[in-house]
């Protein structure tokens, strides 16, 4: 794959159908490894709910899907981000962040992810930390340590008019 993101065609991101549900899983089953404790079936049906309620996306990049992002208006939360590795850092994530950001209710919003011990969780802290997010509690996901990081309200607005990069 190219090392350039100026060698792709834009980032479009798309609300997720019943008829993307084939190619999204395929993505999930590609980099189903990097999360601990995914179990498919229930994968599954969480992305079936999210579809109906408008809460999955994914970008698509010369036509392939190259990222998925599932998320809740209700709890304000990024729920599930990943991208196939051959479209990581070029943008991808933050283009799907972005745009739940837009889509999500007033409120903090939350995702957990790696803590930071653990080396594999080192781009999606980062990512989360451009964002504005702040490192909050230490929890427990899938029966594994876990982090959870908040982007208060306040910043929220102040993320998204930088485009991420920090106010």
């Amino acid at each position: 794959m190219n090392s350039k993101n100026t060698e792709y065609k834009s980032i479009q991101i798309h609300c997720a159908t019943a008829s993307d549900i084939p190619a999204w899983l395929t993505l999930v089953r590609r980099v189903a490894a990097e999360f601990p404790g995914f179990q498919l079936e229930e994968y599954k049906t969480a992305l079936e709910q999210c579809i109906v309620q408008k809460n999955a996306l994914f970008a698509e990049i010369d036509g392939a899907m190259a990222g998925v992002l599932l998320f809740s208006r209700e709890n304000r939360e990024l729920s599930f981000l990943a991208i196939l590795p051959d479209f990581r850092r070029f943008g991808v994530a933050s283009e799907l962040i972005r745009e739940m950001l837009l889509k999500m209710p007033e409120g903090d919003v939350s995702v957990t992810t790696f803590c930071a011990e653990d080396p594999n969780g080192t781009p999606a802290r980062a990512l989360y930390q451009k964002f504005g997010f702040v490192p909050a509690e230490i929890c427990r996901e899938f029966d594994c340590p876990a982090q959870r990081f908040v982007l208060p309200e306040a910043k929220r607005a102040a993320e998204l008019q930088t485009g991420g990069e920090g106010a």
